[in-house]
């Protein structure tokens, strides 16, 4: 992955650049590597006034950067800019069902719980987590039913 981001910066080439910092976005997340999905996240983040992004990777983006967003929140703590930067990916993924439910809703009914959970309503997580849970079942979504 360093030999394309090389690539990418000798070419100045943005939108691959910007591709591989939200492909590290998932690999360190994956990891446990919260921190670094964070700093990879930034990365891309500056770069989409300045590139095309594929629609797939603003997905998946703003996605899991919400998701690390809440969990350094909780993590770590007090950090009301994670907790503010999250709900805003949050909100902005809840636009998206209005597109396609079997795509979106599972993603966006975990980000609400993960948001939830930040700010110490259990209740409502719970409740969230649940209906993530129930759409990544009805929509036959069993990779992020694993999330859920």
């Amino acid at each position: 992955m360093n030999d394309l981001q090389d690539e990418a910066k000798s070419t100045k080439d943005l939108s691959l650049l910007q591709c591989s910092h939200v492909f590290n976005v998932l690999i360190e997340y994956w990891r446990g590597n919260y921190m670094a999905a964070e700093e990879h996240s930034q990365l891309a983040s500056m770069m989409y006034p300045t590139s095309r992004e594929p629609t797939i990777y603003l997905i998946y983006h703003t996605f899991f950067r919400a998701l690390v967003l809440f969990r350094l929140h909780r993590m770590m703590g007090g950090d009301d800019r994670r907790l503010k930067d999250g709900k805003e990916m949050q909100d902005q993924m809840g636009n998206w069902p209005l597109v396609s439910m079997a795509v979106f809703e599972t993603k966006w009914l975990l980000l609400k719980a993960e948001y939830f959970a930040s700010i110490s309503e259990f209740d409502q997580a719970v409740q969230m987590y649940k209906g993530s849970i129930k759409s990544a079942e009805d929509h036959g979504n069993i990779h992020e039913l694993a999330l859920a």
